[in-house]
């Protein structure tokens, strides 16, 4: 806002038009933002308790790793199909990464 001041430009918010260096615009568009950023907040908040809600039932938060898929409940189990757990593994485990010494 300050640069628009400075080079006298106006700026379009929301499909408003607005003049920075007239005090009371200034104002307004101050308030816009700040409200703008507490609902944010709240949006934020909201999503990461439903976010720890589905960890205390047990169920994923993220998509499954190769070779898992997502259950109906959340959960995540192998991949049933064959092709996909051979393409891991030729004995059907997830691989094992070893640390290089």
């Amino acid at each position: 806002m300050n640069s628009c001041r400075k080079h006298d430009a106006l700026l379009a918010l929301d499909g408003k038009i607005y003049d920075p260096s007239d005090n009371a615009n200034l104002l307004n568009m101050r308030l816009v933002a700040t409200l703008g950023e507490h609902e944010n907040l709240n949006r934020r908040e909201h999503l990461q308790h439903g976010r720890i809600a589905k960890v205390t039932r047990g169920q994923a938060v993220s998509p499954p790793p190769r070779g898992f898929v997502a259950q109906a409940d959340g959960t995540w189990t192998k991949d049933p199909d064959p092709s996909v757990r051979a393409a891991l593994d030729p004995t059907g485990n997830l691989p094992i990464l070893q640390r290089a010494h």
